[in-house]
């Protein structure tokens, strides 16, 4: 009985503990043109190498094309030309950030996967001044005296991916068809 009590007690310091020092977030960083931003680790997938990816007509210049990874088709978004930076041509030493979004996942165009970074969250600063104005972005974190901006992964791809939404089923269902013809028989 006494160590259960021990074992509560334990707990709740612990647990009042996190609360004085505030929750620990992870966060997944990236470079985009030297500029540091990252992205809650909860809903980066995974990082690829970059691939070309299809053309996708009718939509945003800064909405590069489609890619296939693993039989879903996945909308491949340029985060520099999405912030207004000039764009460049994709080279294949970018990356490729997995992200999961409702309706459908996106694959970000970053220039370089840094490291998952920990921060309390009373560290995530709100965005303020001409910052407070920007949709996408969540806030500011410091990390060693570098600014790092975090996004708001909910709002990086507002678009009505529902007039697109047949062309991508048919690219699945054809991968899927193209993955069944390869399997040895």
């Amino acid at each position: 009985m006494a160590a259960r009590t021990n074992q509560a007690d334990t707990s709740a310091k612990f647990s009042s503990a996190q609360q004085s020092q505030g929750l620990q977030r992870s966060f997944v960083s990236f470079r985009i043109q030297q500029e540091a931003f990252a992205l809650p680790l909860e809903r980066v997938e995974r990082a690829l190498r970059m691939v070309a990816p299809v053309h996708l007509p009718e939509a945003p210049s800064w909405v590069l094309g489609v890619i296939n990874m693993h039989g879903q088709v996945l909308p491949v978004l340029d985060l520099g030309q999405r912030f207004g930076l000039e764009a460049k041509e994709p080279h294949p030493d970018q990356r490729l950030l997995v992200m999961s979004q409702e309706p459908r996942n996106v694959a970000l165009l970053v220039d370089k996967v840094e490291r998952v970074l920990s921060a309390r969250e009373d560290r995530l600063e709100p965005p303020s001044g001409h910052l407070a104005e920007s949709r996408v972005l969540a806030g500011v974190l410091n990390n060693n005296d570098e600014l790092v901006l975090v996004l708001n992964p909910d709002r990086l791809a507002p678009l009505d991916w529902e007039k697109h939404e047949e062309l991508f089923k048919a690219m699945e269902q054809e991968a899927a068809l193209r993955e069944e013809l390869e399997q040895p028989r």
